[in-house]
Parts: C-alpha cells; structure tokens; sequence
C-alpha cells in the first residue's frame, strides 16, 4: 500500500468530514496526467479512490494505492502513476463524491474488504464509535502495509 498526500487550494472547498468520500484521478489514454492531451469531445480516463484524510488546514488529502504488478493495461493508470510519482508532480481530479453512510441503528454490521477497499473500510470503522460488545476483526495477509510516502501538488480539481 502506498499513501499520497495531495495538495491544492482547490480542496479548500471539500468539507471538512469528506474523509471516506471518494475523488476521480484524471488521466490522458497514454497514462500521463496531463488531460490537455485528451482529444476534443473525449473524456479522460478516470480511476476512483477513497479519501483517506482530509487535513483542511493543508488544503489536502491523503490517498491510499494498492501496489500491485502494472502489467494490466489500462487498469493500471493510478497504480503505476502513484508507483513513479515524485514530489512536485501534478495530477488533475474530481470530486468528491460522497458515499452512504453507516445506519448507526443498526445492531451489528458485517464489512468486509480486500486491499483496494481498506481506505474506505477504515474511515468506516473510524466513524462508528465502538462499545465494548463491538468484536473487529481484521485478517491481514502481508507484513508491511505502506511502503511509501509521498506529498504532490494537484494540478486542478473539477467538479
């Protein structure tokens, strides 16, 4: 897993609880993030992430990314964007949108996630308050959860 802080005045308008909402990375078809490459009349390719952290502050936000093998094509923009992302690069987003939350009612719930969900469970988990009745349950099944921290700039926020 791979935590990108993401920073712009534009997340000056995202509302301070948005954290577990989700934004849109924004990419041109070769991969690149730089969407004036994307022809006329045609949209750029999207790829949906979890806000990890909202730090209001800052004007950012923390992101999660799986690192898995970018062998996959067009299903790997995000990933191996985020895998040779360095300080200073710039990428373009939507955003955010906002997801159902809990029914904080309810008498017990049942989540379940695999790693690309792991963001978004866990703003979840994090917005329950729990008692003592509460049991969770986590199985993890590799060591070293975050391999690398980065910080960038975002180019410009739509939506």
């Amino acid at each position: 897993m791979q935590r990108v802080t993401l920073q712009g005045e534009c997340l000056s308008a995202f509302s301070k609880n948005c954290a577990g909402n989700y934004i849109k990375l924004l990419f041109a078809e070769n991969g690149s993030t730089d969407i004036s490459l994307v022809p006329q009349g045609q949209r750029p390719v999207m790829r949906t992430y979890t806000i990890r952290k909202h730090i209001p502050e800052e004007n950012s936000i923390e992101v999660d990314f799986v690192r898995h093998d970018t062998e996959q094509g067009d299903h790997s923009y995000a990933a191996k964007w985020a895998k040779q992302a360095s300080l200073g690069d710039k990428i373009s987003l939507l955003g955010p949108g906002e997801i159902k939350d809990l029914n904080h009612d309810a008498d017990w719930f049942f989540m379940v996630a695999d790693m690309t969900a792991l963001p978004s469970l866990a703003t979840k988990i994090q917005s329950y308050q729990l008692t003592l009745r509460d049991t969770p349950l986590f199985k993890l099944s590799i060591k070293r959860i975050y391999s690398h921290y980065l910080r960038l700039k975002i180019l410009k926020c739509y939506g």
